[in-house]
């Protein structure tokens, strides 16, 4: 599993986790299917707009194609996204 060490925008999504009210989970906390469903309500996305912005059949396939990734670093991304739509509107 990949750490903290691995990703540069880790300070930065602490900073958007904050900003949106909720906790990063572990840097060990592995991405699952559930997991990444509940995070994806509580920053407001759905799963279909998630699927389509990404081009990906299901949640399983990010997590066959990025094995490493924690769920952290996932949300991370999550969170970066939410904030640049926030910041084009």
């Amino acid at each position: 599993m990949r750490d903290e060490v691995s990703f540069m925008d880790s300070e930065r999504w602490t900073e958007l986790a904050k900003d949106a009210g909720i906790r990063l989970p572990q840097w060990r906390t592995p991405c699952t299917t559930g997991k990444m469903k509940w995070y994806l309500g509580k920053i407001g996305v759905s799963l279909p707009k998630y699927l389509a912005y990404w081009n990906e059949p299901s949640l399983k396939k990010f997590i066959q194609m990025n094995p490493e990734w924690p769920l952290r670093a996932w949300l991370g991304i999550e969170l970066e996204l939410v904030n640049w739509e926030k910041e084009r509107q």
